[in-house]
C-alpha cells in the first residue's frame, strides 16, 4: 500500500469484498504482501465503524455498515510466490494498458488483450459498468 491514495483504495476494496460476502456468505482476503500492520488496523476499524455515503435517492448522509463477513485478518502473500496474486497483477496491468497503452503495447496490439478476458469477468460486481468493473 504505497502512495497517497492507498488507504482509500484498500478501504474501497475491503468494502466491495464485504458487500460481495454479504450476498454470497463469508470470505477471506489474500492481498499482496505490503504494509501488513496498516491493513490490519484498517480492517479492525472497519469492523467497528464503516461509514458509507448514502445513495443520492435516499438523501444526504451516511450509514454505518461494519465489515462483518471477512472471517479473519488478511493472509498476506508475496506475489513472487503466489500465482493468484500474479494473475491479479497481470489483469490490472492489462486493464491499465487498455486505458493508457504504452508505445510497445500500441505497436504490438497488446492494448486489446484485456478484451480476451470478457468471458471471465464478474459482471454482477457493478451494475453501472457493462463489464462489471468498479471504478474509483
Amino acid at each position: 500500500m504505497d502512495g497517497p491514495h492507498s488507504g482509500l483504495l484498500e478501504r474501497a476494496r475491503l468494502r466491495r469484498l464485504s458487500t460481495w460476502d454479504r450476498r454470497q456468505g463469508y470470505g477471506h482476503d489474500l492481498p499482496d504482501d505490503t504494509d501488513q500492520a496498516k491493513l490490519k488496523r484498517l480492517l479492525g476499524r472497519m469492523r467497528r465503524f464503516n461509514p458509507i455515503p448514502n445513495v443520492v435517492q435516499f438523501g444526504a448522509g451516511y450509514r454505518d455498515t461494519p465489515v462483518d463477513r471477512i472471517i479473519e485478518y488478511p493472509s498476506f502473500r508475496d506475489s513472487a510466490e503466489s500465482y493468484y496474486i500474479q494473475v491479479a497483477d497481470l489483469i490490472a496491468f492489462l486493464l491499465y494498458q487498455e486505458t493508457a497503452p504504452s508505445a510497445y503495447m500500441r505497436k504490438t496490439g497488446g492494448q486489446s488483450y484485456f478484451r480476451r478476458l470478457a468471458p471471465l469477468l464478474l459482471r454482477q460486481a457493478s451494475s453501472s459498468e457493462p463489464r462489471g468493473m468498479v471504478r474509483l
